[in-house]
């Protein structure tokens, strides 16, 4: 449920934000991935299109039950740590509105709130993704 919340979250900001009409899903959590700072964008995900794309896949299966897309659905944990990385997301994105600095966000980001969000930050050594 917290999935799909951050997912709806995130198309609903795009909308606010881009005012684009007429935008698939996809293409609008990529757009949101490209607002970020790039150090934000590249701790969180390696593959901006494959990371979109996983959102899209997880949340028309959740939305939907479709078992067509049983498939390409992700586990429960993975599903929640993609919650997790796209509720960071958001949170990068609304400091960023609130016109603080890029600098100070990564800083609140990967540094200050490191302890947060610690497990989905993707390390040199560990270039895992959610």
């Amino acid at each position: 449920l917290r999935f799909l919340s951050m997912a709806q979250a995130a198309e609903h900001m795009h909308r606010e934000l881009i005012n684009e009409k007429n935008v698939l899903f996809q293409q609008r959590i990529h757009e949101l991935l490209l607002r970020l700072p790039s150090d934000i964008r590249n701790a969180l995900v390696d593959d901006t299109e494959k990371f979109a794309a996983t959102i899209r896949k997880n949340r028309n299966y959740f939305t939907h039950y479709n078992n067509k897309e049983a498939n390409n659905a992700n586990r429960l944990a993975e599903v929640h740590l993609l919650g997790e990385t796209m509720k960071i997301i958001l949170l990068a994105i609304i400091l960023l509105e609130l016109q603080i600095p890029p600098p100070k966000v990564s800083d609140i980001v990967l540094n200050k709130g490191q302890w947060l969000y610690n497990h989905l930050l993707i390390r040199p050594n560990n270039k895992t993704q959610p």
